[in-house]
């Protein structure tokens, strides 16, 4: 296994999982994983040293199941303060009365490019889901624990990756809790309270108008 993985290396010049997975007569990585205890591992074994971080790519999952909860829990209150919600397209996407969503992500550490330079925060996100809110569980230094979480509104989102600082956070609109707890209070009461705004707003524009023809109406001039 080892000695093929050399061998693709030295074809394509670096290693990936993606790589590793889309090679024909390689093991996959999770094989690679469950024989060697970690890709990090496998690397090392081989003399390749990744620029990737290996440890952030291995922990994604279990990153991914706490979000899964963390929707749940969001999806409980939602149901108690009386609203709808269906998960859209995945389990880290609720769509809450057909209107609002609401995106579960994380927000990975990543170092300054200089000494000088402050860390700072990535998250990617698709625009394909309308309009609402990310819920971001913010990783701490070397990505190797939760700091915080954040909240921010999708309006304010111009692409598929977004990245603040600390420092950048506040202005940026993007809010900070750091209990999960105090999160879903905060959210459920905006998310409610929108969905129930549009609501009310659709109604009204598929009311019928009815003429009103006593105003307005013309009198025949008497002769």
């Amino acid at each position: 296994m080892l000695a093929r993985l050399r061998k693709t290396l030295m074809k394509k010049g670096k290693l990936s999982p993606a790589i590793i997975n889309d090679t024909v007569g390689l093991p996959c990585v999770a094989t690679y994983v469950q024989h060697f205890g970690s890709l990090q591992n496998v690397y090392r074994l081989i003399g390749y040293t990744s620029t990737r971080n290996c440890e952030y790519l291995e922990s994604r999952k279990g990153w991914a199941e706490l979000n899964a909860k963390l929707a749940s829990q969001v999806a409980d209150g939602i149901k108690k303060a009386g609203g709808r919600y269906t998960f859209h397209g995945s389990t880290d996407c609720l769509l809450v009365n057909r209107t609002v969503s609401i995106c579960f992500r994380v927000a990975r550490w990543c170092p300054g490019k200089q000494e000088h330079h402050l860390p700072h925060w990535s998250i990617r996100h698709r625009s394909r889901f309308p309009a609402g809110w990310i819920v971001a569980i913010r990783l701490a230094e070397r990505n190797t624990g939760v700091l915080d979480y954040v909240l921010l509104p999708t309006t304010k989102i111009a692409g598929p990756l977004i990245r603040f600082s600390e420092k950048a956070r506040a202005p940026s609109g993007i809010e900070r809790f750091e209990r999960f707890g105090g999160l879903v209070r905060s959210l459920i009461q905006r998310v409610i309270r929108k969905s129930r705004a549009s609501a009310a707003k659709s109604a009204r524009s598929k009311r019928p108008r009815t003429a009103n023809l006593s105003r307005g109406r013309r009198v025949p001039a008497q002769h």
